[in-house]
C-alpha cells in the first residue's frame, strides 16, 4: 500500500469508528429520549492530612443500587485521592486489616521502588 493510499485509509477508519461510535451515544431511535443508565464516574474523597490509608475489605455501591465487596482503601473504591506538592514531603500510616500481606502502590507518581 502506498503512502497516501494508508493515509486515506487510516482517515476513513477513524471516521468509520467515529460514527459508529456517535449511533452508540446518539441513539436515532424511538427509545433516543429515554434516560440514559450505567455507572457514575466516581470522585473518591481526598485523604485528609493525618489520616491513615486503611486496608479493608468493604461493600461499595459499584453499580447503581446494587453493593459489591471489594478490597477498598479507607471505605473507598476507588482508593482516597492523595494530593501533595512537588518536593513536598508525604508519609501515611497504612493499617492493613486483611488477614493477608497486601502492598499498594501509587499511580500518577514517580517514586523509587
Amino acid at each position: 500500500m502506498e503512502r497516501d493510499e494508508r493515509r486515506e485509509f487510516v482517515i476513513k477508519s477513524a471516521l468509520a469508528g467515529a460514527a459508529l461510535s456517535a449511533i452508540k451515544i446518539f441513539p436515532f431511535t424511538q427509545d433516543a429520549h429515554k434516560t440514559l443508565v450505567g455507572n457514575p464516574l466516581r470522585f473518591p474523597p481526598q485523604l485528609q492530612p493525618g489520616e491513615p490509608l486503611i486496608l479493608n475489605a468493604a461493600n461499595v455501591e459499584v453499580w447503581p443500587g446494587t453493593t459489591t465487596q471489594v478490597i477498598a482503601l479507607n471505605n473507598s473504591y476507588p482508593g482516597p485521592t492523595i494530593k501533595i506538592q512537588k518536593g513536598e514531603q508525604f508519609s501515611v500510616l497504612f493499617d492493613n486489616q486483611l488477614t493477608e500481606e497486601a502492598t499498594i502502590h501509587w499511580h500518577g507518581l514517580l517514586v523509587r521502588n
